[in-house]
């Protein structure tokens, strides 16, 4: 009886033993595996993007992770693991490497110390590369009134101008513009710029010069030549009764007309008398100066006898009258005067030769300038006509003014 008792005695012990055994390998596991189950990352996005890299940018999940991983994919299906070891004190990935004009897809999860056990992912963050500003570009005249711009590039679609004639082919994928009603003896510029998938437009390329020769124009045409007067009549010769007849008269040689020309007034202002033809020109030295912009133009008013900075004194004149004149090239802002581009708090001071000068400071401007207000040109036409667009030297208060 006393045996039974003890063996009882024992087989309960040992099964209590068991079920401790038990919930405390439940108890465990369940412990483990809760402080192992990562937090996915949020807030996934593209914080800096350039033609071939970017930066993706996550906030931390929870705070029990060790580290991160990054993947990467063109088609938001298939990724490719770019890198499982991402410490937790870094919060970004800079994905190199890429290509220009190309949407990319990336993804972010998170995981425990144990490389075991990894979160679900972030929400998908995309993003097209920037694209690169065209090069290559060429105009060439292909008739008396039509040039052709190109150019190369990997942009989405390109924004060409033909700055001198005011005129754009829009936004398109193609990569030449044909620029049409253009004038004899004119030397127009051309630029364009590109933009990537997230409309996100580069630079402007650098600027392509053709000229339009033709007519009586040119850069040096010679002075116009008077008219030639007309060759008088020969009178007839009476005939000779019973001897020789009548000689017939010789009729006038019609006069030839003088070239066109134009009074070439220092500081008028004309263009062509055709809706199609906004270009606006300075005449000075006995040439025709293209005004490139209206900031431009308010440089020059007081000399152009125009205070009051419109065209009031504006000449319109005749294709002929127009192309008589010959081109002296684009007119940039008068030197001596301030400008500022329409990207940058930054002014300068004009001198010869489109050279720019930075003003240090506002007391710089004050000494020198006075209260004189900058005039604000379009960043397009900051490399083409003003030295490049870089400024060959500072002006502080103490400085002379640039020539």
């Amino acid at each position: 009886m006393e045996g039974n008792k003890f063996g009882r005695f024992l087989f309960l012990a040992k099964t209590s033993v068991l079920m401790v055994a038990v919930i405390f390998a439940v108890v465990i596991s369940a412990s483990v595996a809760l402080a192992a189950a990562p937090v996915a990352p949020t807030g996934a996005y593209v914080s800096t993007t350039s033609t071939n890299s970017m930066v993706v940018t996550w906030v931390w999940g929870s705070g029990t992770e060790t580290y991160f991983t990054v993947d990467q994919s063109t088609d938001g299906l298939t990724y490719t693991h770019v890198s499982s070891s991402i410490a937790t004190t870094t919060l970004s990935y800079t994905f190199a490497g890429l290509s220009p004009d190309t949407l990319y897809y990336f993804r972010v999860a998170s995981a425990s110390s144990t490389h075991t056990a990894t979160s679900s992912y972030s929400t998908t963050s995309a993003a097209y590369t920037l694209a690169t500003a065209p090069t290559s570009s060429n105009a060439v005249v292909q008739s008396p009134s039509v040039i052709n711009f190109t150019w190369t590039g990997d942009a989405t679609a390109y924004y060409a101008e033909n700055i001198t004639a005011g005129t754009n082919s829009g936004w398109v994928t193609d990569t030449n513009f044909s620029s049409t009603g253009l004038s004899c003896n004119t030397t127009y510029t051309f630029y364009v710029k590109g933009r990537n998938g997230d409309l996100v437009a580069t630079a402007y390329s650098d600027t392509q010069l053709a000229t339009i020769s033709c007519g009586s124009g040119g850069e040096d045409p010679s002075p116009a030549t008077p008219a030639t007067p007309a060759v008088p009549a020969t009178p007839a010769t009476p005939a000779v009764p019973g001897e020789t007849p009548a000689i017939p008269a010789v009729p006038a040689t019609p006069a030839i007309p003088a070239s066109i020309t134009v009074s070439n007034v220092p500081g008028s202002i004309i263009k062509v008398n055709a809706s199609d033809r906004p270009a606006v020109y300075y005449v000075i030295d006995g040439k025709k100066y293209l005004f490139v912009n209206r900031a431009t133009y308010t440089t020059w008013s007081s000399d152009a006898g125009d205070s009051a900075n419109n065209f009031s004194t504006l000449t319109m004149v005749s294709q002929a009258e127009f192309d008589a004149i010959p081109t002296g090239g684009n007119l940039i802002a008068k030197p001596g005067s301030l400008i500022k581009f329409d990207n940058s708090p930054i002014i300068y001071a004009v001198a010869t030769g489109g050279k720019l000068y930075q003003l240090a400071d506002s007391a710089a401007q004050t000494a020198l300038y006075g209260t004189a207000v900058p005039a604000v040109i379009q960043t397009g036409f900051r490399d083409g006509y003003y030295d490049h667009g870089n400024a060959v030297g500072t002006l502080t208060a103490s400085s002379q003014k640039p020539e």
